[in-house]
């Protein structure tokens, strides 16, 4: 429960930086966002950012996005499938921005495919539950 409140709180923060942002330029809003996400993020002392992390705090805004845009039915079936649903793509939106990585060892990247293939099934699986009996 602990975890669930930390979390409310920094998606409350975030949404309120974001509301009272009037800098009208779309891609300064998101990089402002980014860098309030990343700041929220532990980096090891004296470690920077990389590009991989930038793409890994972009995965995790849009699932943010996306689960505040969901709005719950009451049928616990449906909004577990459907939260899943976002929880999956996220998954494979992170795995993406490991494998656009050039040097990755060989046993990682197998890994990261099967896990994208895993999560892609998922998915499939999910969305014809979902189909089937909320259609």
């Amino acid at each position: 429960m602990r975890r669930l409140t930390a979390a409310a709180v920094a998606i409350w923060v975030l949404t309120g930086a974001a509301l009272a942002d009037e800098t009208p330029d779309p891609a300064a809003q998101r990089a402002a966002a980014e860098d309030s996400m990343l700041g929220l993020l532990t980096m090891k002392a004296g470690a920077e950012a990389s590009e991989a992390d930038h793409g890994f705090t972009r995965a995790l805004q849009a699932l943010q996005q996306n689960l505040m845009k969901t709005e719950m039915s009451g049928d616990a079936g449906g909004d577990f499938v459907r939260m899943m649903l976002l929880h999956e793509q996220s998954a494979i939106d992170i795995i993406d921005v490991l494998l656009a990585e050039h040097d990755l060892p060989p046993e990682l990247r197998k890994m990261a495919e099967d896990m994208r293939r895993q999560r892609a099934r998922d998915i499939r699986d999910l969305q014809d539950w979902l189909d089937r009996h909320h259609g």
